[in-house]
């Protein structure tokens, strides 16, 4: 017997409401006894299926090498279970020359730093007497500190005086200088080049699952379907019978309203919502759904949950849930650069956070758990180990950890002997000492 194809009808598609109160609370109590299947869902014995977003793709443009092979790694010891559905397909196609561009790009403006380094290393010292003899002109200090004047004059003199009589040593440092940065320089270069091969990626990617694309009479209605809810939504707004609009009557891509008004195509997500609903009934399977376009808040919360009417609706459409799952639960430090917000005028990555700001402090708890993580990450597709460094500064601080605070709770952990600092590599690496 052929096998029933699901299409999305008015009977199997969003809706804000999904049946009675019983089976809306059915549905939060599934979710929640299953939540522990999302936990580690990346570890090579866990059979959940794994649905990518177009940004987790993206992303690994913006990777180190080393951490974009072990997301390679990553991709092919799970391609059994992973998928890759068609609207991510033709957005991951239409965007991955941009971001190669943008990734080159910032090479290149990174080499370009370089090379101003070392055209402007010898005029250190001299911009730091110019400065000098420039303050000393001032009024305040020609006319009220007069008598300060020589010291500053001293000052000038003894820098003058120290390069003269260090020239062999300055001499021997900028060349040093020199060596080391143009080395850099020439891998810079060379690694320009090296990005336009992402041979390694396409095939591992080639190897996931790929689901079939929404018929075009599908799309036409979910087009319909998406404006009704932008509708609803907006007339929800200027109700007074609700306090929470976001809430009850959040959809997949409400976040992307402001495409419309650029005449760009703004259903995009509300497509990968429906296509991982088709997922979910054809697979009889609960879904992981993996996605770094959290700060938008039209997947999930404020408490990084999916809203309760997106879990009613998947449980009474398919008696599965989908859990959406930050894409930084993979423990890779991305390399997240200004330029991904340019490219295409979306911005990739950003949980929401301030970079510049909102550092929090690190429990041990919280210290113990991450680097658990991190350890099981490092044997399945790592260096089979975690590099202290790499660990405080790009894994915890990626995730807006303190880097002293962080320093600060390893020392107490290694004094209370749950994690040791050995040498691997000529690296300080951390081991777990407890279960």
């Amino acid at each position: 017997m052929p096998k029933k194809m699901i299409r999305i009808i008015d009977s199997f598609c969003f809706a804000f409401h999904n049946g009675n109160l019983g089976i809306q609370m059915k549905a939060m109590k599934y979710f929640n006894e299953h939540l522990g299947a999302k936990e580690n869902f990346w570890v090579k014995d866990n059979s959940i299926p794994i649905v990518l977003d177009t940004n987790v793709l993206l992303n690994a443009y913006f990777y180190s090498k080393q951490e974009r092979q072990q997301f390679i790694k990553f991709l092919n010891a799970n391609h059994s279970r992973i998928y890759i559905v068609s609207q991510v397909d033709t957005e991951f196609q239409r965007k991955r020359p941009s971001f190669k561009e943008a990734y080159s790009l910032k090479l290149k403006d990174t080499a370009k730093t370089l090379s101003n380094f070392l055209e402007e290393k010898d005029e250190v010292i001299a911009g730091f007497v110019k400065k000098l003899s420039n303050f000393k002109q001032t009024p305040i200090i020609r006319f009220d500190y007069p008598d300060n004047v020589q010291a500053i004059n001293s000052v000038i003199e003894s820098l003058g005086k120290w390069e003269r009589e260090n020239n062999e040593i300055v001499s021997s440092l900028k060349k040093g200088i020199d060596d080391k940065l143009k080395d850099l320089y020439s891998s810079i270069e060379n690694d320009k080049q090296a990005i336009d091969d992402d041979k390694d990626l396409l095939i591992a990617l080639s190897k996931c699952h790929f689901t079939e694309e929404l018929q075009s009479k599908e799309k036409e209605y979910l087009s319909s379907l998406y404006a009704a809810c932008h509708e609803t939504f907006h007339k929800m707004q200027d109700s007074k019978d609700i306090r929470d609009v976001d809430k009850h009557y959040t959809f997949p891509g409400r976040g992307d309203k402001d495409k419309l008004k650029e005449g760009k195509e703004a259903e995009g997500d509300f497509y990968i919502y429906h296509e991982i609903l088709k997922l979910m009934k054809t697979l009889k399977k609960d879904v992981i759904f993996l996605t770094n376009d959290l700060s938008k808040k039209d997947w999930v919360n404020k408490e990084l949950l999916p809203y309760e009417h997106y879990v009613a609706n998947s449980y009474n459409l398919t008696n599965h849930v989908f859990y959406i799952v930050d894409g930084k639960a993979l423990p890779l430090a991305s390399i997240l650069y200004e330029t991904e917000a340019n490219v295409d005028d979306e911005s990739y990555g950003d949980d929401g956070v301030d970079v510049k700001h909102h550092y929090r402090e690190i429990s041990q708890d919280a210290f113990l758990s991450n680097l658990k993580t991190c350890i099981a990450w490092a044997e399945s597709y790592g260096a089979q180990y975690v590099s202290k460094d790499y660990f405080i500064y790009c894994i915890l601080g990626r995730k807006k950890y303190e880097f002293e605070g962080s320093r600060k709770v390893l020392e107490e952990l290694v004094k209370e002997h749950q994690v040791e600092i050995y040498k691997q590599d000529d690296k300080d690496c951390l081991r777990l000492l407890i279960a």
